[in-house]
């Protein structure tokens, strides 16, 4: 396991295990805005004047990278924000200009064209936006959560104020779960192979929207496929849910959020060699000294 960490035009790998560092490039010109890792290649997407670019990197190799997709567009800025949905070839890139008018574009990897795509379900956008990308042309903006229809280049809302997960087994089982807040509860719907269904689940506390969906699916001994989730709310507070819709714990994470820091200078003169060592040994308070 490795992570993964760019700073400016620096890419670093470092050992989750150990924290060394393993490896480091020099990234092309332009602004890093997507990464994505399988095995050991990691895709950087950068963004630049008129064109977002990939490429892809072999962990620990000396060759140069391979660019993969080179996208153009007229309106393509380093400020704008851009996400890729899904992984493969099938995935779709989709900006936005960044402007009280946004307009919101996509492109197919299978073409390099930007074309303009119509909103569903949606009478305006709100401004700024935040756009984040799942698998499955699924696509997070703001608090709400769309579909992208590639043949029709639309956008189909899905939900308000939720979010959406996925996760696959090392034997190809899949579980794909939408969370949507309802008050004190969440409704969540689930879709696998081999069923789907919906239920809500009461998370004893109005907690804010859905901020993050986690799914670990996983097969059981007898081979049948089941599955759990971690739901993050806007109040920071963690619930973990089972296939069966019970809730098994949840836990307030966001206990406090610090608002100020003020620096104060201990007396030297208090704690010169043995006067210190003598004061941790005692029940004083250093920081009420004087």
């Amino acid at each position: 396991d490795y992570l993964v960490v760019v700073s400016g035009s620096n890419m670093m790998v470092y050992s989750a295990r150990s924290g060394k560092e393993q490896w480091n490039t020099t990234l092309p010109e332009g602004i890093p805005c997507t990464l994505t890792s399988q095995g050991a290649s990691i895709t950087v997407w950068l963004l630049g004047n008129q064109e977002l670019t990939s490429w892809e990197y072999k962990i620990g190799s000396k060759t140069p990278p391979e660019n993969l997709h080179t996208l153009v567009g007229s309106w393509l800025t380093p400020d704008m924000e851009c996400v890729i949905s899904g992984d493969d070839e099938q995935s779709v890139v989709v900006c936005f200009t960044g402007e009280e008018n946004t307009q919101i574009y996509a492109a197919n990897l299978t073409n390099d064209e930007f074309l303009p795509i119509q909103l569903e379900g949606v009478s305006a956008l709100q401004y700024p936006l935040h756009l984040h990308a799942t698998s499955g042309n699924y696509i997070h903006i703001g608090s709400d959560l769309y579909k992208l229809n590639t043949p029709t280049s639309t956008l189909s809302h899905i939900c308000s104020s939720c979010r959406t997960g996925d996760s696959q087994t090392e034997k190809g089982g899949t579980v794909r779960l939408t969370v949507e807040e309802r008050g004190q509860n969440v409704l969540l719907r689930y879709r696998t192979e081999y069923d789907n269904g919906e239920f809500e689940v009461d998370t004893r506390a109005i907690r804010g929207s859905v901020a993050i969906v986690n799914v670990f699916a996983f097969h059981k001994t007898d081979g049948s496929l089941t599955w759990r989730t971690l739901v993050v709310r806007k109040d920071s507070s963690v619930a973990l849910i089972s296939q069966t819709g019970d809730l098994v714990w949840v836990r307030e994470e966001g206990l406090a959020n610090i608002i100020a820091v003020e620096m104060v200078d201990l007396p030297s003169a208090q704690f010169e060699a043995e006067g210190f060592l003598s004061l941790l040994e005692s029940d004083a308070n250093p920081l009420t000294l004087a």
